[in-house]
Order: C-alpha cells, then sequence, then structure tokens
C-alpha cells in the first residue's frame, strides 16, 4: 500500500464519508490493488472482519474472480473512467459464492493519491425474488402491443383493448407501488429532481430469519422465492394495517421503517405492534411446516434521511445511524424474541411490557443498555 493511501485508511475524512452508511457494499483500492478503505456493508457482505480487510489485496477478497476484477481495476487506471463488470459469480472472503456486478470510479483523494472505488450489487437473490415482476411486464408489453395493431377500424374491439389497457395501466401502477410509497411514487411522476428527506423521530425494525439457507439448501430456486414470497407478503399485510413502510428484503432479511414518509407520533408503539404480529405469524406459519422458522428482530429509534436512489432501477431506502443501530439491536438479539434500544423503550415503556436485559457490547457502538419486548399491556 502506497504511503498516501496508508494515510487515506487511517483518516478516510470527506473523501468516503458518503459511502460509510450505504447498505451496498463499497471499497477502495490504491495502485498496489491494496485496499485503502471500506464500509461496514463491505465488511458484512465479505464476512471478513475489518482488522482481516485492511492492507488486503483484493486478489485475496475476490478470490474466484481475481483475474476479471483485477484486469477491470487496472484498466480503470489505466483510462481513469468508470469501469461495469457484466455479471459475474466470484467468491468473496472464506470462499461463498456470489452473483454480483462489480462497478467502479477512479477517484483522486484529498491528499493526491490515486484510488478506484469498487461497489458491488450482489444479486444472486433479487434475480430470483424480480423474476416473476420482470415476467408480469413482459405480458403487460404483450398486451399494450396487440391493443395498437387491432386499434385502427374496429370500435368494440378498440372499446374492449381499451379496457385492458386501463387494467394494464393500473398493475403497472400496483407494481410501481410495490417497490415506492405512494407519497414519493407520485413525486416522482411529476418531479426530475434528487428526493431525499430527513426524519428526526422513526423507528427502524430489522428481521432476519434465522438458519433461512442451511433449510432451503436442498430446495429447487423457484420453491425458494415462493416461500419467501408467502412469508414476506404476510409481513406485508402486517405493516399495512399499522401505517408501517417495508423498505427493501435483502436476501432473508426484512427491513421495515414506522414515521417515514409520512411523519407519524407513535412511530415506535406502531412497530412494537407490527414486531409482535410478525413473531406471531411465524408461530402461525411454523404449525404448517416440516422444519422450524426462527427469526431475530431488532427495533431502534432515532433521525434517518430517506430518499431515491438511481434512475434506473430505482429504490427508496433510508440511511443514518439510527439504521446501523436497528441493525445491531436485531444481530446482537436472540432467535425468537424482539430486542429494542433504550431509545425505543423510552417510548413504549408505558403501552407495551418489556424485560431489561441489560448492557451489551455493540460493534461500533460500545457497551449499550437493551430490553426485550414482550407484549402490549
Amino acid at each position: 500500500m502506497t504511503e498516501s493511501a496508508k494515510k487515506l485508511e487511517e483518516n478516510p475524512g470527506r473523501d468516503f464519508a458518503l459511502y460509510d452508511d450505504l447498505l451496498i457494499p463499497v471499497c477502495a483500492v490504491d495502485e498496489d490493488l491494496q485496499v485503502a478503505y471500506f464500509n461496514s456493508s463491505f465488511s458484512s457482505f465479505t464476512k471478513l472482519a475489518p482488522r482481516k480487510l485492511r492492507q488486503k489485496s483484493v486478489r485475496e477478497i475476490l478470490s474466484c474472480a481475481a483475474l476479471q476484477a483485477t484486469d477491470l481495476i487496472e484498466r480503470c487506471f489505466k483510462a481513469w473512467a468508470p469501469m461495469v463488470s457484466e455479471e459475474t459469480t466470484f467468491a468473496v472472503g472464506d470462499g461463498e459464492i456470489r452473483d454480483g456486478i462489480i462497478k467502479l470510479i477512479p477517484h483522486e483523494a484529498t491528499n493526491g493519491s490515486r484510488l478506484v472505488v469498487i461497489s458491488i450489487q450482489d444479486i444472486s437473490i433479487e434475480r430470483l425474488l424480480h423474476a416473476k415482476h420482470r415476467i408480469q411486464l413482459d405480458e403487460l408489453k404483450a398486451k399494450n402491443a396487440e391493443i395498437k395493431k387491432y386499434s385502427e377500424g374496429l370500435e368494440i374491439l378498440v372499446e374492449e383493448r381499451t379496457q385492458e389497457l386501463r387494467a394494464a395501466m393500473g398493475q403497472s401502477e400496483r407494481l410501481l407501488l410495490n417497490i415506492l410509497p405512494r407519497k414519493i411514487a407520485d413525486r416522482l411522476k411529476t418531479s426530475d429532481g434528487t428526493i431525499a428527506d430527513r426524519f428526526n423521530a422513526v423507528s427502524v425494525l430489522f428481521v432476519d430469519i434465522v438458519s433461512f439457507t442451511p433449510i432451503t439448501s436442498s430446495m429447487d430456486p423457484i420453491d425458494v422465492v415462493d416461500f419467501l414470497s408467502q412469508l414476506f407478503d404476510s409481513f406485508d399485510s402486517i405493516l399495512d394495517a399499522h401505517n408501517v413502510e417495508k423498505i427493501k428484503t435483502i436476501g432473508d432479511c426484512y427491513l421495515a421503517v414506522a414515521g417515514v414518509p409520512v411523519e407519524d407520533p407513535r412511530h415506535a408503539s406502531n412497530l412494537c405492534r407490527v414486531a409482535i404480529a410478525m413473531l406471531e405469524e411465524l408461530k402461525r406459519i411454523n404449525a404448517g411446516l416440516m422444519f422450524e422458522l426462527d427469526a431475530r428482530f431488532g427495533i431502534h429509534s432515532g433521525p434517518v434521511v430517506a430518499g431515491v436512489i438511481g434512475h434506473r432501477k430505482f429504490a427508496y431506502d433510508i440511511w443514518g445511524d439510527t439504521v446501523n443501530v436497528a441493525s445491531r439491536m436485531e444481530s446482537h438479539g436472540m432467535k425468537g424474541r424482539i430486542q429494542i434500544s433504550e431509545a425505543t423503550y423510552e417510548l413504549v415503556k408505558d403501552e407495551f411490557a418489556c424485560e431489561e436485559r441489560g448492557i451489551i457490547d455493540v460493534k461500533g457502538k460500545g457497551q449499550v443498555r437493551s430490553y426485550w419486548l414482550l407484549n402490549q399491556k
């Protein structure tokens, strides 16, 4: 690693601060292909502890795609222009196989060093989960083409096809609302600008299905997607009944927020009711399964920034320390239990029965006090 890159790693400052809280894995490498910066999502993605990532070569991290990755990086340094790989299969960390797209952007740091910023789009689960939507969109295009073909000179047929078109437009609207909240979808239709808002009081929920990957390792991919769709559809119905917004699913992890995009003074209470209802729904689903599903739940309350990322395949997402702490509440929790932070506890203690867990050591936060959410009083 060059001396300037070492200094950057010790104090990335404003060069990479915008990547710190992203859920997308991001790292930066110098011209010797040594890692000079990485965010927490990159560490989680590679399943390598930060101390193992520092000063490593990218060849060691993206092992199965070393030739592809390093060739792309070297070409990026040489051309000093952004590069995007084809969809590729590679291994990360200890060899876990992933499908993804590698994107590279050249970056000249404030200290003068030349670096390449690498982001990885993991498409292993997303590609399967969105297959159904892609099929539906193709069917809509076919229907629209059929309407155009028969519209001339046939008034009755025109009227019939017009009705089909209206139904198709309604279906497109429903698909859009499956991706974005209605308020954000309406803003997106009328504005080409960036959509980003700050919310000072929200609650964030992470749910992780425990041991899901080993359970489904022998299942057909379509069966895995169908099972996840049914499970998450039942979670979606619970959210709809409690004024809570689903943000996204990441594999078998579910992220939701209350108080976004419409402010809600009862955000913490509503999200606690959702978590309890989800836990009960898992018990109901387990009654009809040959295996048993467990989940960890984590909730934290505080400020976030919310907005739309990208102009193609855009997504509504949330960022900030509140999201990170909620994730830690889940990952440091126990299966079958809902762990809430002290901030959330103070908002719901008069309405919900809670049990103090005590002080726990949370990665990146130090020692914090947490509670188990039990039930509504």
